[in-house]
């Protein structure tokens, strides 16, 4: 990568200030600059006033879109801030899951044929499954039903296809289907950093075991996208469990920094924590995610893994015991409490919650 389009976006009133730089990652030369003062209704277009610049300085040549761009309705400028919303509380996953959903629904209200908010909803829905906020029966035909409207909407859309990995994966236990959905997401968009973390974590970690290639695939979406916290709170995880404690701790720091309302940052620093040599450290990052996400029952089960470490028996089963009295009055996601009574050995207890796990498709990681 040898430039990097940095910007920044303030909105007061009806208007927009874009102040956009392109600076080259050699020796952080700014290349280009400038200010776009405009209108909320000229959104659109001035995003293709600044790849037309970009263009211009790089001697390149991007594809233009089909049809001229033009002032933009109020629904569709409403629309277009609902999905950056969406977006943004998507990216952190957790609880947050709830008011993403909410965004993607109201900007499909707003604007009945847009892809993105498709192809979002879509991938929240599933989302929410995974962390047992939405039970799978109902949910699986509303999230199919969203992703192929994406689909008839923009048969290239990129994101609509991972998010379909993710549901034959998840959802409809379909390796097979999972594999040919993301390989064609990532044929279409090879720089789409997420969904080439997920592909890697789900498909080629937990299913094939293939360390060396999940490692480089990691590495390629971090460096594809380094300020994604998602990426990086993927990448310290997987190194974390890989065997590479330095790496992980060192990835964990910076994933946290890059979003500290990151719910997977904060997954892959408890990760790191729990599976390197600093039992106190571990029970003090799974606090620190407790303190802002909750008593998740996620970062719970890897709570009794903290204090398994520390030596702390009583605590350990004491933190079980948490997780078995709430999922008698609340949704608690088998998949951690399969996790949680492997930890501490009883093995039935353990099967039972994994079977129950599979038939929830929740999980007892965010990843």
């Amino acid at each position: 990568m040898a430039t990097v389009l940095q910007g920044s976006v303030r909105k007061a009133g009806n208007r927009l200030r874009i102040a956009v730089q392109l600076v080259s990652v050699s020796d952080g030369y700014h290349l280009w600059s400038e200010r776009f003062d405009r209108e909320l209704t000229d959104v659109f277009a001035v995003q293709d006033e600044i790849a037309a610049a970009i263009s211009a300085k790089l001697q390149v040549t991007f594809v233009p879109p089909a049809q001229p761009v033009g002032k933009a309705t109020t629904a569709e400028v409403e629309a277009f801030e609902l999905i950056a919303k969406g977006r943004a509380l998507l990216a952190q996953r957790g609880a947050r899951l709830l008011a993403a959903r909410e965004c993607f629904e109201r900007a499909i209200a707003l604007t009945p044929d847009n892809a993105d908010a498709y192809a979002l909803l879509g991938d929240t829905l599933v989302n929410m499954v995974r962390y047992a906020l939405l039970p799978v029966a109902p949910t699986l035909p509303l999230a199919k039903a969203a992703l192929a409207r994406a689909l008839a909407l923009d048969p290239i859309h990129a994101e609509a296809m991972g998010a379909l990995a993710l549901v034959s994966l998840f959802l409809e236990r379909d390796p097979d289907a999972a594999r040919g959905w993301w390989e064609r997401a990532l044929e279409l968009q090879p720089r789409l950093s997420e969904v080439r973390a997920v592909y890697a974590v789900n498909l080629l970690y937990w299913m094939k075991r293939d360390e060396e290639r999940v490692l480089s695939e990691l590495a390629r979406a971090v460096a594809d996208d380094p300020l994604s916290a998602n990426c990086a709170g993927m990448n310290s995880a997987l190194l974390a469990l890989t065997g590479h404690a330095a790496a992980a701790m060192a990835e964990a720091t910076r994933s946290q920094a890059l979003d500290p309302n990151s719910f997977i940052a904060a997954y892959g620093r408890v990760v790191a924590f729990v599976n390197s040599d600093t039992p106190e450290g571990a029970i003090a990052a799974v606090n620190d995610a407790m303190a802002r996400f909750g008593r998740n029952p996620i970062f719970t089960g890897l709570l009794v893994q903290a204090y398994l470490k520390a030596g702390d028996l009583r605590r350990a089963e004491a933190a079980y015991a948490e997780l078995l009295a709430r999922s008698e009055i609340d949704v608690v996601s088998r998949g951690a409490l399969a996790s949680a009574a492997s930890s501490l050995g009883r093995a039935d207890d353990a099967v039972r919650f994994a079977l129950e796990s599979v038939e929830r498709c929740d999980a007892a990681n965010p990843l």
